[in-house]
């Protein structure tokens, strides 16, 4: 017979008397045996009669009161103290429970060696999208939740498998494991302590997986949604940033504090830029007027960031002995915790794209997740020989490189036109139809999409992104579209752009003679050019997968393909350096690349 382990499952409540109505009559459902369940309700000092109706109404559930309120993770830990289960349930009051609760999470915790906490699968309130389905973290320590608010799939997510952390909405842990590591931080009052939670079990060598079998609906930060954005954006930003200092090793710490700092105060600018409360020009020494006034009307909201980092500063000292108190116990490496953020890279906030790839690239943080898989949306003109559709050339070679891709281990998703597809009736799959664009949308889609790398097959294509992608484009140029003044322009919008396929080396040939490049031969460009021979075996995205994983602010990744690579392009460097020195803009090559490509657009368009 099997041996289960007595839990006691812990609901913790702020004034939420509404909440417990639709929560506790699906707990006292589960198919626990009620010998080895327990249930206890935590109340934070609630004035709205919670603990009157409780009393009243659920006789057999054990209530404990704060004196004050004290916050999620304060408030939960007094219960886990209060608690006599092997292990412990935590569970937000605005949830519904499956009966198969808490033996599937059981199952779970007790899937392999090692494991010490699970969490559950999380829908919405009717049960049509997901809310939490696995989990991934900005390397910045911002947490989301995979697969939010997408549409509910049973046959999606069904692996029990490891995830940074679980959801501390719905969650078990051994309870002994969870004091001894310090359980929730009581200091971050509510949000992301469960991130930071799972983080730290990682680095002490325990291990975190996701239950899904295990399945609750939510109604929604119930409680939190009487308190005003701004105050909530200062606990975001302040626990996010006291995660990461307590949890980096040593040499990441050096790496990713300064970029997140860097950025969070960049992202406070350019919010308050785009708001229109801030003018840069104001404050250019060389600006010709003077734009008379000296004080700056903030929102409350873009002033979040700046109290947050106070906030911090101000708790310093504690974090500090939090920080020498777990890595004094670290028992696992960043490396080797590094691929369960999965989304390291995704879009930060208010911080613009060319921003954070500054950032990353100037740190090197991109070294720390250098193994990560990447989300990759391949973006094309052309139908894709999937599901029999009629694929062309461009669409045929665009499959080719995605499915090797995919067999590195990238998450590969194909955007094709919306018109195309149209064609082809029922034979469409979904996810195509979900990604399908035109010139009009194509900016939206990818941002809804989210993507580590977008890969753009033909330049025509690349002509229609007039927005900021957010991520790395990379272009698979076959030497059409578009005469070489136009080509220029719209490399020199993007903050990536770099080329892929041996058809791209003599394209770009022909366009350099035309910008005036002297002397251009094939193989100054061959480090820009990784090797994606089709044919039978499928492409070779060596050089390309290097560089998805490892994207920089330039294209430097492929000068290490080979030693022709990197003589040849720093004999186009050299080349182009040289001529513009002749020409008297050497300050033109020390602004960068984007400003070079800039000015060969302008010199094609005299000498086409």
């Amino acid at each position: 017979m099997e041996h289960l382990p007595t839990v006691t499952v812990i609901v913790l409540n702020y004034n939420g008397v509404r909440h417990l109505e639709g929560c506790l009559p699906s707990l006292t459902e589960l198919d626990y045996p009620g010998d080895r369940l327990d249930l206890m309700v935590v109340d934070n000092a609630s004035t709205d009669g919670s603990v009157e109706f409780l009393r009243a109404r659920y006789p057999r559930v054990r209530v404990v009161r704060t004196e004050k309120n004290v916050g999620f993770g304060a408030g939960n830990n007094f219960g886990a103290r209060q608690a006599g289960g092997e292990y412990v349930v935590f569970l937000n009051n605005d949830m519904w429970v499956d009966r198969g609760l808490v033996r599937n999470l059981v199952q779970a915790v007790r899937s392999e060696a090692g494991v010490v906490s699970a969490g559950a699968k999380i829908l919405n309130w009717d049960g049509t999208r997901f809310d939490f389905a696995g989990a991934a973290c900005h390397f910045t320590g911002l947490g989301y939740q995979t697969a939010f608010g997408e549409a509910y799939d049973r046959n999606r997510f069904g692996k029990i498998e490891p995830i940074l952390f679980p959801c501390g909405g719905a969650m078990i842990i051994d309870r002994r494991v969870f004091l001894d590591s310090g359980g929730f931080d009581a200091d971050y009052f509510i949000y992301y302590e469960d991130v930071d939670l799972g983080w730290r079990l990682w680095v002490l060598g325990h291990k975190v997986m996701f239950a899904p079998e295990a399945l609750v609906q939510h109604r929604h930060h119930g409680t939190m949604d009487s308190f005003s954005d701004y105050r909530k954006q200062v606990l975001y930003r302040r626990n996010s940033l006291c995660s990461v200092i307590k949890n980096y090793e040593e040499s990441n710490l050096a790496r990713v504090l300064p970029a997140t700092l860097l950025g969070m105060v960049s992202g406070v600018v350019n919010r308050a830029v785009r708001s229109g409360e801030l003018d840069l020009s104001d404050y250019h020494i060389t600006s010709p007027l003077d734009p008379g006034r000296d004080t700056v009307a903030f929102e409350k909201a873009n002033t979040s960031t700046l109290v947050a980092i106070q906030e911090v500063i101000g708790q310093m000292s504690g974090l500090m002995r939090k920080r020498a108190e777990i890595q004094g116990r670290r028992r696992r490496s960043d490396r080797e915790i590094a691929p369960l953020f999965h989304r390291p890279f995704s879009a930060w906030s208010d911080v613009l794209p060319r921003v954070q790839f500054a950032l990353v690239d100037g740190f090197r943080v991109h070294d720390l997740f250098a193994e990560l898989s990447r989300r990759v949306l391949v973006v094309c003109d052309d139908l894709v020989p999937l599901s029999g559709l009629p694929a062309g050339t461009r669409g045929r070679r665009a499959w080719s490189v995605g499915q090797a891709l995919a067999s590195a281990g990238h998450e590969v998703r194909f955007a094709l036109p919306e018109t195309l597809l149209r064609g082809q009736g029922g034979v469409t799959p979904e996810e195509l139809r979900a990604l399908a664009w035109v010139p009009a949308t194509i900016d939206a889609v990818i941002l809804a999409h989210r993507p580590d790398v977008v890969m753009v097959v033909g330049l025509d294509v690349l002509a229609h992104l007039r927005g900021e992608p957010g991520c790395p484009v990379v272009l698979d140029f076959d030497g059409t579209g578009g005469e070489c003044r136009q080509v220029f322009e719209i490399l020199a919008r993007a903050d990536f752009a770099t080329f892929a396929g041996n058809a791209s080396a003599e394209a770009f040939g022909t366009l350099a003679r035309q910008a005036g490049i002297p002397e251009f031969e094939t193989g100054d460009w061959a480090a820009l050019v990784p090797d994606l021979q089709g044919g039978g075996g499928g492409a070779d995205v060596s050089a390309l997968d290097r560089f998805i994983r490892r994207p920089r602010m330039r294209p430097r990744p492929f000068a290490e393909a080979s030693a022709v690579g990197r003589r040849g392009l720093g004999g186009l460097f050299r080349k182009v350096r040289s001529l513009y020195r002749r020409g008297g803009m050497v300050e033109v090559w020390r602004k960068g690349w984007g400003q070079v490509l800039r000015v060969l657009g302008r010199r094609a368009g005299t000498r086409a």
